[in-house]
């Protein structure tokens, strides 16, 4: 094909339609680009161009037909029509109309021309945004550029909004109503030109190159009838695609199943599940593994040292909203780990937290998860929202074999109200829950709970004991045979008795033989985890009964057969390593040390 060069314009010899390919040096400083390196001058002046193989689209408004490229923008009665040639928009007082791309185009490297004869409205522009809006006023939209012709003041006006901050980033008097205006984006640079000559370029600041092309007017009391838009044309040059990721090892961790009192895995052998907890993810959607950044290396290094201590399951407080909404990629960021950890042969326990993240000001952990006990209904507005979260959990976890969910965390009753009502209402939802997770294909371990923590000083006080489980397996419910019943225990918040109680053998037997664990295991021939335990950093001689506590019990759940996880793993007043999970040296204190020592001899 055969154009003719003249002002910076390229033009075929037969057709008005101005591509606008390539321009003054001064309007688009890079001239060896994508854009213009397909272009040859031969010794007659003419130039031979060869379009490149990506987006190229041309639009001289002469089929009296929109084409499939556009969709309408229309506002306030604002009338767009092809025909006579252009693209008319009628524009009454305070209406909008013109055009926007049905779909977003990838524009890190384009240019894009249209030619505008104002009229007497208020404003026209050529805007690349973020968003779509066929309704409303695309100006009033974030995260956009535009360059406009403004009657009032007879103004060439360039501006953006990134977020919701609008800028002025540039303004003179226009050279006329009527020309072109232009946008190129190439390297990083976002340039506007007006009548090919550049007016203004910067960094481009929009957090994604995948932009919606508007061109629209707009009116006002004083400034309305018909503008024209002719002659737009549009080249987009993709960057090569990016290599596909390799293929992840393989989760090297069996997937589990119940058996009476034991865990086992597809092979049959009893697995005692041993691990940690981080808890992180409830208030940074990289979990703080390197403060505030996912770094894969970083998550890695947590997860070797947790294998070198014996450690073969990592429990992670998540929160539901970060989870629906995906918030910085919160999602990924967790089947990473997940990932992460099957090729270790390491298992996840999902586990439910709360229903917000936390930050500052914030009200407390939920004591249920659904309205009226929870703090966020505009998260969870009713019992069946939370199940269908955690449809939404296990849809997407349901091919990771090494995933064990944990329904909610601590549920408890509001204001010590100890309600048979609340409790059954309550395991009635888990029910539904599991039921949902079965129906969404996952055959994954399931932890339940009820109440804070395993304490003795009321045997008769449902959230001190685990007499729960009976109670709800009378009524028919929680028989599903992949199921594991939780129980906290600490002695800091009173398990025991006084926190400064007696910490011999003995005497914490004694207690969590109260706990009615036993019961459950052997007698009811369920299985039994305690998904928390730790001992706190007290100063002084106390820490050292905290230690001697924390390794009496656990030295009991290992004669029981039970599976335990201690807390925690990171910045926390239980903390069991020297430092924080981005500290790069995971060391271990004295509680980490009483771990590594209870999980050796059933290694």
């Amino acid at each position: 094909m055969t154009f003719l060069l003249r002002k910076g314009v390229v033009r075929h010899r037969n057709t008005p339609i101005a591509l606008i390919l390539i321009v003054m040096l001064s309007c688009l400083p890079f001239a060896t680009s994508s854009l213009t390196k397909n272009l040859t001058i031969e010794s007659s002046g003419t130039v031979n161009y060869e379009p490149p193989p990506e987006v190229s689209f041309v639009d001289n408004f002469a089929d009296a037909v929109i084409d499939s490229f556009w969709s309408k923008v229309e506002v306030g009665a604002g009338v767009a029509t092809e025909q006579n040639g252009h693209l008319e928009c009628n524009i009454p007082s305070d209406g909008i109309s013109g055009l926007v791309s049905a779909d977003p185009l990838d524009l890190s490297t384009c240019d894009i021309q249209v030619d505008v004869n104002i009229g007497d409205v208020r404003m026209q522009a050529l805007m690349v945004s973020l968003s779509k809006v066929n309704t409303s006023d695309p100006w009033g939209q974030p995260n956009w550029y535009a360059i406009q012709r403004r009657t009032p003041g007879s103004e060439l006006r360039v501006q953006k909004r990134v977020g919701s901050t609008l800028t002025t980033i540039y303004s003179a008097l226009w050279s006329s109503g009527i020309g072109s205006l232009r946008i190129t984006i190439n390297a990083g640079t976002i340039h506007f030109c007006e009548d090919d000559i550049e007016v203004y370029n910067e960094s481009y600041a929009l957090a994604d190159y995948d932009c919606y092309v508007y061109i629209y007017s707009q009116g006002d009391e004083g400034h309305y009838g018909m503008s024209y838009f002719d002659n737009f044309s549009l080249t987009a040059v993709s960057p090569p695609p990016p290599p596909p990721p390799p293929t992840p090892p393989p989760i090297i961790t069996p997937p589990l199943h119940i058996e009476g009192r034991y865990i086992r895995d597809d092979m049959g052998n009893k697995v005692f599940l041993r691990g940690t907890t981080i808890i992180h993810f409830l208030d940074d959607p990289s979990g703080k593994m390197d403060w505030g950044n996912w770094v894969p290396a970083t998550v890695q290094a947590n997860l070797d040292a947790m294998v070198s201590w014996g450690i073969n399951v990592l429990r992670i407080h998540t929160c539901v909203e970060w989870w629906l909404n995906n918030y910085q990629g919160y999602r990924d960021n967790l089947k990473d780990v997940i990932q992460l950890a099957g090729e270790r042969g390491m298992y996840v326990i999902f586990e439910c937290w709360s229903i917000s993240h936390l930050y500052s000001g914030w009200p407390g952990k939920d004591p249920l998860p659904y309205p009226p006990y929870n703090n966020y209904p505009e998260i969870i507005g009713s019992k069946q929202d939370f199940v269908d979260y955690w449809t939404n959990v296990s849809t997407e976890l349901k091919d990771y074999p090494n995933v064990l969910f944990e329904i909610f965390c601590e549920p408890h009753p509001p204001d010590g109200n100890q309600s048979k009502i609340i409790r059954d209402e309550f395991f009635d939802v888990v029910e539904d829950c599991i039921n949902a997770i079965r129906a969404a294909g996952s055959d994954a371990i399931c932890i339940v709970q009820w109440g804070q923590l395993l304490w003795t000083s009321n045997p008769t006080y449902w959230t001190a004991n685990m007499y729960w489980v009976e109670e709800q397996l009378d009524r028919g419910i929680l028989t599903d045979t992949n199921l594991v019943f939780n129980g906290h225990i600490y002695r800091y918040h009173g398990s025991f008795g006084s926190m400064l109680g007696n910490v011999s053998y003995a005497y914490i037997l004694e207690k969590m033989q109260g706990f009615q664990i036993p019961y459950v295991l052997d007698t009811l021939n369920k299985s039994v985890i305690c998904c928390e335990t730790g001992a706190f950093h007290y100063g002084s001689s106390e820490y050292d009964n905290e230690l001697e506590c924390l390794r009496n019990e656990l030295s009991i759940m290992n004669e029981w057969g039970m599976s335990y996880v201690v807390f925690a793993w990171g910045d926390t007043a239980f903390n069991i390593i020297n430092g924080s999970e981005s500290g790069g040296s995971y060391d271990t204190n004295p509680s980490g040390q009483v771990l590594i020592d209870a999980i050796a001899p059933s290694i």
